[in-house]
């Protein structure tokens, strides 16, 4: 298993500033977690 890098980003949707980590394979599928 090969390690990736972890980024940090915030995008402003509406105003609203939301703050998302990206990490892993970019070719592999996408899985969200939502905190709530």
């Amino acid at each position: 298993m090969s390690a990736f890098a972890t980024r940090y980003q915030t995008a402003t949707i509406e105003g609203l500033e939301v703050f998302y980590r990206e990490a892993g394979d970019p070719s592999n599928p996408t899985l969200l977690l939502l905190h709530g």
